[in-house]
């Protein structure tokens, strides 16, 4: 079964062929269209027209931001946890000390 997932962008639709599951390749595509109307409306009405490189250049490093932030607030999150789980293993090994102890 083939899969290929269409992208609009200026008015062409371009087809790319999927490796992943339709559904992860077919968000990517949105990801990239929206990124793309971004930049073209941020632009719109200027005196000089940005150029579809210069578009597509601007989204990809929008993208390329928002995936690099998104890395660093997964990590952030996941060093939270890691703290917050080896604290309140702490407390209950303390507890369960305790317990023992009191025994």
């Amino acid at each position: 079964m083939e899969r290929i997932v269409p992208i609009e962008l200026f008015g062409q639709t371009f087809n790319f062929q999927a490796d992943s599951d339709m559904e992860k390749a077919r968000e990517v595509a949105a990801w990239i269209m929206d990124e793309v109307a971004k930049v073209e409306k941020q632009h719109e009405g200027q005196p000089h027209q940005i150029s579809q490189l210069a578009i597509m250049i601007s989204a990809a490093l929008n993208i390329a931001y928002d995936s690099i932030e998104m890395k660093r607030n997964e990590k952030k999150v996941l060093n939270e946890i890691s703290g917050r789980s080896a604290r309140l293993s702490q407390k209950l090994d303390r507890g369960l000390k305790r317990s023992i102890v009191e025994k």
